[in-house]
């Protein structure tokens, strides 16, 4: 409780690259995210007043400077102690990270293709509107038109 690192399983050094003398004893806020400390210091304090914490995510410094996401699970134990199951989670969270842009990007072509669709449709309006005309009357005035008149209005509807 005291905020240091008393003892911790070999794993740690995959984990984050450091070595396990490394640790011992260091504060495990200097590892924090600078942006993760509030929170971290938050779920400190709950676990300092006796409550378990079932699941916490923030980030860790390694050795070579970059992040990983931790996702923590802790208890309190007595009142010098808390003991902790910590796994990394970084590969999933750029996974999920990777699906959230997709979905945008989709997001953005789908509503791209429906203004698409809305001009094209507004743009046909007219042209086929005009067609429409032409083949209602040769249908209906065929009986009635010079043979001059029918190629005329055959030649407006093909241009």
């Amino acid at each position: 409780m005291s905020g240091r690192f008393v003892k911790m399983n070999k794993s740690w050094r995959g984990v984050l690259g450091y070595s396990i003398e490394e640790l011992t004893g260091s504060r495990f806020i200097d590892y924090v995210h600078p942006e993760d400390v509030d929170k971290t210091l938050l779920i400190f304090s709950k676990l300092q007043s006796g409550k378990k914490v079932n699941q916490f995510v923030n980030r860790y410094k390694t050795k070579s400077g970059d992040y990983k996401w931790i996702e923590w699970r802790a208890v309190p134990y007595g009142d010098n102690l808390m003991y902790a199951a910590a796994r990394d989670i970084s590969e999933r969270r750029f996974t999920e990270e990777m699906l959230r842009e997709l979905s945008q990007e989709l997001s953005t072509a789908n509503n791209n293709k429906e203004k698409f669709i809305s001009i094209l449709a507004h743009d046909l309006k007219n042209p086929l509107g005009a067609i429409a005309q032409i083949t209602t009357m040769l249908r209906e005035e065929a009986d009635l038109l010079d043979r001059e008149e029918l190629k005329l209005q055959l030649s407006v509807l093909n241009t």
